[in-house]
């Protein structure tokens, strides 16, 4: 018999139930146990998207300012202050550091203007 949660495999031809009684008291039964209570649930990992029309607000604002700071030759850096400055100007959960303008300028923008100018 195989077990699917603990991976465990054991025979109950000849004992039966006290096979499965001698699998629930072995050490790998035993820290499969720890392991799954100490462990979260995979859909814990994720965040929880309640507000789905706020959440397209603000990525669609991110956009633009990542364009706006390459536009302008201004560094990755600048944006940790700048998105402190418009998060308390506009709203409470803009939030646009360096590494996230990087991020879009990168794998979003970059891209898009490389196959529009493929277009050529």
């Amino acid at each position: 018999m195989k077990r699917e949660k603990c991976n465990g495999e054991f025979s109950i031809l000849h004992g039966g139930r006290n096979d499965i009684s001698k699998h629930l008291e072995t050490q790998k039964y035993n820290r499969y146990l720890i392991t799954a209570a100490s462990s979260s649930k995979t859909q814990d990992c994720f965040r929880q998207t309640t507000n789905r029309d706020e959440e397209k607000k603000l990525a669609l604002a991110e956009g633009p300012m990542s364009f706006h700071t390459i536009n302008h030759n201004h560094s990755f850096r600048s944006m940790a202050c700048t998105s402190q400055v418009i998060k308390k100007l506009f709203g409470k959960k803009f939030a646009f550091a360096g590494t996230k303008s990087e991020a879009i300028v990168c794998i979003v923008l970059s891209p898009y203007a490389f196959s529009e100018l493929n277009k050529i």
